[in-house]
């Protein structure tokens, strides 16, 4: 098994990216990253710090409900099209958490 590292989940959204160029890639780089929102030392922790509200590391943001509510958020309220590029981002974090060592 290996550790993912915010560089890890954000190599492996550009990748997928890459196959699915169709997508946005500003919004599933985002999404690679945003699980991690709820950790004080990953990148997207320190942009978005919802650990300061209480948010436990691999908790509610790892959770494909949360991701999917989420993403119709953003697809109805931030930009019109890009929830599905930035739910796919988020769900290859969760995946790849999954087959993580790192707990």
């Amino acid at each position: 098994m290996i550790a993912f590292s915010g560089k890890t989940h954000l190599t492996i959204g550009i990748v997928i990216w890459c196959f699915f160029p169709h997508l946005n890639f500003v919004f599933v780089a985002i999404g690679s990253l945003f699980p991690d929102s709820d950790h004080r030392k990953s990148i997207m922790g320190r942009i978005l710090p919802l650990w300061i509200l209480g948010f436990k590391h691999r908790g509610l943001t790892h959770h494909i409900w949360f991701v999917a509510v989420v993403s119709w958020l953003i697809d109805m309220y931030v930009l019109k099209g890009t929830g599905l590029s930035f739910f796919i981002g988020c769900t290859s974090h969760i995946i790849g958490d999954m087959i993580s060592s790192e707990k």
